[in-house]
């Protein structure tokens, strides 16, 4: 049997996130003939062939699953349909953009941008050249 664990951070609140869980359940149930269940904040499932819970915690999703012989072929598939239902269902924080004033202040020096430019076709030297843009 193989595994799958995977943790998916979000920024919905409960209530939306546990109906985002739920929509996602009712869609793959009806689909592959699945039987799922609430326990509290765990949504446990299971079929032929693959029995998993979704954990819906504060600020994560994990999802985990054990897949039997045949899906466990299919696993990296599977693993990657998970990680798309769960990126386009979930509203995912973005902490890259909360911290680039804090790092802007501490040290501007660090953050540039790089600007790739082709050279014409007739340059004997390499055809694409770069140039530093600081702000």
């Amino acid at each position: 049997m193989s595994s799958i664990d995977i943790r998916h951070r979000h920024s919905l609140p409960l209530p939306q996130a546990r109906k985002a869980v739920e929509d996602i359940a009712k869609k793959i149930a009806s689909k592959f003939d699945m039987d799922y269940a609430w326990d509290g904040d765990d949504l446990h499932f299971n079929r032929s062939g693959v029995e998993g819970s979704i954990h819906l915690g504060e600020k994560q999703v994990r999802v985990t699953a054990q897949l039997g012989f045949l899906l466990s072929a299919l696993k990296g598939t599977v693993e990657d349909e998970i990680r798309r239902v769960l990126a386009e269902r979930f509203d995912i924080e973005d902490w890259s953009a909360a911290s680039i004033p804090f790092d802007f202040a501490r040290r501007a020096d660090i953050h540039g941008c790089w600007l790739l430019r082709r050279r014409r076709a007739d340059a004997r030297v390499n055809p694409w050249d770069t140039a530093r843009i600081k702000s």
